[in-house]
């Protein structure tokens, strides 16, 4: 895939002169991945130099929206917006509070044509729509992360984590962990700790401790 995709990305692209490189590394070795996918994903992590959680996280993430911003660390581009990331938390608490995205972006619309002060977001005289920029489109691709693993790795290191979009990568990573010798410390949905029988469903194939 060419990057950036189109000329309206080129600008932003261009300032980021010490990173370029990298993104394109990132989407050449993430497009070559094939089945099984975790074992591809070694590859990519010693390729580029991280751990495998890492490759896996990147992965699905460009898999899922296809931009490059999600294979850097977006607080460190030069046009970071301080005040979008101040909204991005409240939207991370509307979508964790809620059933559904779509459900948080209408108690979003909801509140916006309400006249709520939103955090991040410019006061404006007109409350018949959002900003451009806030479409349900836009902010599903900022949507937080509904699975977190807890790692606690065999060699006694310190735990950590990682965040899946879906069942299937929280799967994926899960074999990941069993296939290392790890131990899982915790399984979480939505930001709360998952039931029993939803963990041993999960962990199925694992035959885990989980450890506290």
């Amino acid at each position: 895939m060419k990057i950036p995709k189109s000329v309206s990305e080129l600008p932003k692209f261009e300032q980021l002169t010490e990173q370029r490189a990298r993104i394109r590394k990132w989407v050449a070795e993430l497009e070559r991945v094939e089945r099984p996918v975790l074992k591809s994903l070694e590859r990519v992590a010693s390729v580029m130099g991280c751990s495998r959680q890492t490759a896996v996280r990147k992965y699905y993430a460009w898999k899922d929206s296809e931009d490059w911003h999600v294979l850097i660390n977006y607080a460190k581009l030069p046009y970071h917006d301080k005040e979008r990331y101040r909204f991005y938390a409240c939207w991370h608490k509307l979508c964790l509070k809620s059933k559904n995205n779509k459900e948080a972006f209408r108690e979003l619309e909801r509140q916006f044509k309400a006249g709520k002060a939103i955090p991040g977001m410019q006061p404006t005289e007109s409350r018949e729509r959002l900003p451009s920029g806030f479409d349900y489109n836009s902010l599903i691709r900022h949507a937080p992360q509904k699975w977190i693993i807890w790692r606690k790795p065999a060699n006694g290191e310190k735990s950590s984590s990682t965040g899946c979009d879906t069942e299937f990568e929280a799967a994926a990573h899960l074999r990941g962990i069993v296939e290392s010798d790890d131990a899982i410390a915790d399984i979480k949905f939505k930001g709360k700790s998952i039931s029993a029988k939803t963990t041993l469903a999960l962990l199925n194939k694992a035959r885990l401790k989980i450890v506290r």
